[in-house]
């Protein structure tokens, strides 16, 4: 269970977008992640790994997903948890959007979590019982090579010149179409790995 946990009800949690309505309200990306979705096989090792990960759990669990559409990360991580979701019976998700809910927002900076995406895991008392942040530890470090090959990105980030601004865009753009080939190379099996040993915990 995370040491500081936060706070959730089945009314807010069904307040939150379900996949196809975030998918729809999506106004960038959202060919990516759908795409991507399509792609994700899951496995019967995969399900049944989740299945007996959430019978700790009296067999349900909840996933609350702060998230923003433009974020690079959601783009290629969400599309699997919602796989999982689809496919693995007492795993629910909604999805909510970070800037559209700044009290979520502001209890996850309160325990020092500013990136996204963050997922939580409620149990059937919605207790939080888990959480995950951002990317696996093995795309932490895909996303570190990548970004020491481009050092330039981190003054385009800082910048705040239209053409260095651009130019960011450009680079962010070219790192996600790069990302979306790690993950489907193996980044997909390592985040299966951490989000299953979350809820075994």
């Amino acid at each position: 269970m995370p040491p500081t946990p936060i706070s959730m009800t089945e009314d807010r949690f069904l307040s939150g977008f379900t996949w196809p309505d975030f998918v729809a309200h999506m106004r960038v990306n959202q060919k990516r992640v759908s795409q991507l979705f399509d792609e994700i096989i899951l496995t019967q090792d995969d399900r049944q790994g989740f299945a007996e990960a959430i019978t700790g759990h009296d067999g349900q669990v909840h996933i609350v997903a702060l998230v923003e559409d433009w974020c690079g990360d959601v783009a290629v991580i969400l599309p699997l948890v919602a796989r999982l979701a689809t496919e693995v019976a007492g795993i629910s998700l909604r999805l909510f959007v970070r800037s559209d809910n700044p009290d979520l927002a502001r209890a996850y900076a309160e325990v020092g979590i500013t990136s996204i995406p963050v997922l939580s895991f409620f149990n059937s008392d919605w207790h939080e019982v888990g959480r995950w942040v951002e990317r696996s530890a093995a795309a932490h470090r895909q996303v570190a090579d990548w970004n020491a090959a481009h050092p330039q990105i981190e003054t385009l980030r800082r910048s705040d010149q239209p053409q260095d601004r651009s130019a960011y865009r450009a680079l962010m753009k070219e790192r996600l179409i790069e990302m979306m080939g790690w993950y489907r190379d193996g980044l997909w099996q390592a985040t299966l790995a951490e989000l299953k040993s979350e809820l075994s915990g």
